[in-house]
């Protein structure tokens, strides 16, 4: 993954370059401002929290950490409020079985916690990656490279941040997991490459956890929820 980092196309970079003293600036404010959030001593703080394998976790520590057993059986928490009946709360289970059908135990998980300033949530899905891969797709260097810039800012330089990987409910929860933490993990060498310093930086997957919609709504639906969130950690 580094190597294919490093050898970032030089017309990406020149296009990016090219636009740097308009379009990409503006772009780069506007990102400083919405992490920046709101500075104030009553600022609320947000716990985020998910039950994964912390060992892909990086860097590794910088984060607070529970074992948890896994759930025994499939469940799925479905709102009864406003929601439509195509958009829902993702809470399925690691695994589920029938009495007919033998499955080998599931590992003890870690809860990875965390705590963020909720006013600095930036939430994109214009990071592409190639079909059922970690491989950043080209068209979202661009993005990226603002990403870093804005990270390397005067404003945002002394702050940490977490990359959050997000997941549509289809397919199974442990391939949605894995592949969300492996997302989020490109994304932080992505921009560890572009100077970022890797101790502020700290990257989730969160799988489906947080899926508006349902496996069988449709796919301009689902792909709202397969997005990147950024937030700035409390201090």
């Amino acid at each position: 993954m580094k190597n294919t980092i490093t050898k970032i196309t030089v017309g990406c970079l020149a296009s990016f370059l090219l636009t740097t003293g308009s379009e990409a600036q503006n772009n780069v404010s506007s990102m400083v401002r919405t992490l920046k959030g709101v500075s104030t001593y009553s600022a609320p703080v947000q716990k985020r929290s998910v039950s994964i394998s912390s060992s892909s976790v990086r860097p590794k520590g910088n984060y607070s950490s529970t074992k948890k057993k896994p759930a025994s059986s499939y469940s799925s928490n479905r709102s009864s409020s406003s929601r439509s009946s195509s958009s829902y709360s993702s809470s399925r289970s690691r695994h589920s079985h029938s009495s007919s059908t033998y499955h080998a135990p599931e590992p003890v998980r870690n809860e990875v916690c965390y705590h963020v300033d909720p006013s600095s949530q930036l939430s994109t899905n214009r990071i592409q990656f190639q079909k059922n891969s970690a491989r950043i797709d080209h068209s979202s260097y661009h993005f990226l490279y603002e990403l870093a810039a804005a990270l390397q800012s005067h404003t945002l330089c002394h702050h940490r941040f977490v990359i959050e990987g997000h997941a549509s409910a289809e397919g199974s929860w442990g391939i949605n997991q894995s592949l969300s933490q492996r997302r989020a993990n490109s994304i932080f060498d992505f921009l560890v490459a572009r100077g970022v310093h890797p101790s502020r930086l700290l990257s989730v997957g969160h799988g489906e956890e947080h899926a508006q919609y349902s496996p069988g709504a449709p796919e301009y639906l689902r792909a709202n929820d397969r997005k990147v969130m950024v937030f700035k950690l409390a201090e």
